[in-house]
């Protein structure tokens, strides 16, 4: 079984020099089975020769190896960052995967403007201002961002609502704004007001609550009992955030805390975040990985993975260590041009490794009852429709749209694992269909969807959300395939929560027409059905929210061709709006900094074009 891999092994091992790099193995369609790293390529293909004394998972891995493919690098930590970059790209089926590596979320207080706005960032941080974290959940970030308004009195709103507004917002009234826009605060203010919050979130909370208390106090000898009174909330609310921190590190460590927990062949690991004295939050983790692999593995690889795409703070407590725990953290190091350690919690720290741990093993514990109750669900869903084979994939859709704008529809897949959100899709309706006809939307995105049978396959079942009509629409798309059992989830009249109606297609009934099934509320399997119908409605309003908010950003400068990105950026900065830039005179075009002659020209030629049509003009 392993010829054709050891043939493979002895002609590349021939020309592998010995020196630092990795290597992948692939399969005879050319899919990465497994990347590897190595100090020294020759040295470690050696290795892979006697396949009687790798573990089995390599062993399987060796016996699928069609082709080898080398790629040297200058040093061991080279190697090391290729390998986790490789791995997040081509997701080996024999590495250990982190799947969960989206961005997170910081506090930005931008520099841009007069009067900053602090605001939840994402992604690139190339936005001109102060980032502090990351925080790893967004209700840390949320929640911080209200603290910070409390305190601090910043504004969150946009530069276009600032720009226009004539009177104090919410915002103000609940005292969590100084009302910059309205004058109730002048420059020089505000800018001690951001200092102030760049100090708190640097740690430096103490002087902050100093520098308050004086304040106060001076307000109340000088008998401004209004300020003293506003000085005094913003204390208050400084003592609160200070007596609920729970958790922290000797010293204000910037540190995160990693703790593995195994059970049944999964493993969690459980991460806690702190920044300048501050706990920014927990997340748990489940990385995809053999069950024969080691614990010190997992943790290696998910500290490559993760810290590849996020900076990581100066000391990493992890616990099992991780594989190799000096390559590791000198290829950090390298990577970030600063000394990272990779240590284990002792001494004052270990009280709260335990609080980790703990939270590790709870996340873990609900992940595997949630697998569990999702496959009994899933076995009761087989027996109610008494199919000839086993249930493989479920398909469910949903339509979203607002008065016929914006329409989306969605297809979720499950299977017995769960949610299979990589093959999640979504569709934007276009043509008759978009005219907010739901039998129209459904035909049109069966039919899209149908048109890919050759590579996403046939569904086991087809589930919808709506009704008979639903349903008849389907069955006038999928007449031509393989009999498919089709179900649909109705709303309630007044769309009473859990009084839904599940309906079920002629070819699922002896009497030969769509009829409901009776289901009742006790009946797990009914919730199933509608926790599959409302993952669908989930996605499908994200797609549909998300396309709305686009077209909502959308204006009439996106069609001047002499407005770029960072043109259409300047001018609603100094115009407020689109409508400003509309009814603005030559001579005030011209007086935007950096926008030029002949660009300002085009601009004001644009917007009194007479063949702009009227309803252009209004939309502005």
């Amino acid at each position: 079984m392993f010829d054709e891999a050891l043939s493979v092994l002895a002609s590349t091992r021939l020309q592998a020099p010995s020196r630092p790099g990795c290597y992948r193995m692939l399969d005879e369609k050319g899919r990465a089975l497994y990347v590897g790293k190595a100090r020294d390529l020759k040295k470690r293909l050696q290795a892979y020769t006697r396949p009687k004394r790798l573990p089995n998972r390599l062993q399987r891995m060796l016996a699928a190896t069609r082709r080898l493919e080398l790629l040297v690098t200058q040093t061991e930590t080279e190697a090391l960052l290729t390998e986790a970059s490789l791995i997040k790209a081509l997701k080996p089926r024999y590495n250990i995967l982190l799947r969960d590596d989206k961005s997170f979320p910081s506090i930005l207080l931008r520099g841009d403007h007069a009067f900053p706005q602090i605001v939840k960032h994402r992604g690139k941080q190339t936005a001109k201002g102060s980032y502090f974290g990351p925080f790893v959940s967004s209700a840390a970030v949320n929640a911080s961002i209200i603290e910070l308004q409390k305190i601090f009195l910043l504004r969150s709103c946009s530069d276009s609502v600032f720009a226009y507004r004539s009177r104090p917002c919410l915002q103000y009234h609940i005292k969590r704004c100084s009302a910059p826009c309205v004058g109730y605060t002048d420059e020089k203010n505000y800018a001690l007001l951001v200092s102030g919050a760049k100090a708190f979130l640097k740690g430096k909370q103490e002087g902050v609550r100093t520098l308050l208390a004086e304040q106060m106090t001076a307000a109340s000898r000088a008998q401004e009992y209004e300020r003293a009174a506003s000085l005094r909330d913003r204390l208050t609310a400084l003592a609160k955030i200070q007596a609920h921190s729970q958790f922290s590190l000797p010293h204000g460590e910037d540190a995160d805390v990693l703790a593995l927990c195994m059970q049944e062949g999964e493993s969690c690991i459980e991460m806690f975040c702190f920044r300048h004295r501050r706990h920014c939050g927990n997340r748990a983790f489940f990385p995809h990985h053999p069950s024969e692999v080691s614990a010190a593995e997992i943790v290696a690889s998910f500290i490559a993975q993760f810290y590849a795409a996020h900076p990581p703070p100066s000391i990493i407590y992890a616990q099992p260590a991780p594989h190799e725990v000096g390559w590791l953290a000198r290829s950090l190091s390298y990577r970030y041009e600063r000394q990272i350690r990779i240590l284990a919690p002792k001494g004052k720290r270990f009280p709260l490794f335990a609080t980790v741990y703990d939270n590790a093993q709870e996340a873990l514990r609900r992940r595997q009852a949630e697998k569990r109750r999702f496959a009994d669900s899933w076995t009761a869903l087989e027996e109610m429709l008494r199919l000839k084979e086993p249930l493989k994939r479920v398909e469910i859709y949903d339509n979203s749209h607002l008065s016929a704008t914006n329409p989306y529809a969605a297809m979720i897949v499950a299977d017995r694992q769960g949610f299979a959100k990589a093959a999640y899709r979504k569709f934007i309706v276009r043509g008759k269909a978009a005219q907010g006809d739901d039998y129209a939307m459904m035909r049109e995105v069966l039919s899209r969807r149908f048109a890919h049978k050759q590579s996403w396959g046939l569904p086991s079942l087809v589930v919808l959300d709506g009704g008979r009509g639903q349903i008849t629409a389907a069955q006038e798309v999928l007449a031509e395939y393989p009999p498919l059992p089709l179900l649909a989830v109705a709303k309630a009249e007044g769309r009473k929560a859990d009084e839904e109606t599940i309906y079920a297609a002629s070819s699922l009934q002896s009497e030969g027409a769509t009829k409901a099934l009776p289901l009742g509320k006790p009946a797990a399997l009914f919730y199933f059905l509608l926790r599959l119908r409302d993952e669908a409605h989930r996605f499908a309003s994200g797609a549909h929210r998300a396309g709305r908010s686009r077209a909502h950003k959308a204006s009439q400068l996106d069609e001047i061709p002499s407005v770029g990105v960072v043109r259409k950026k300047m001018l609603l900065q100094h115009f407020g709006s689109a409508r400003a830039v509309a009814a603005a005179s030559m001579a005030e075009l011209q007086a935007v900094g950096g926008l030029g002659e002949k660009a300002a020209r085009a601009i004001f030629e644009h917007f009194r074009s007479e063949t702009l049509p009227a309803n252009k003009q209004q939309s502005l």
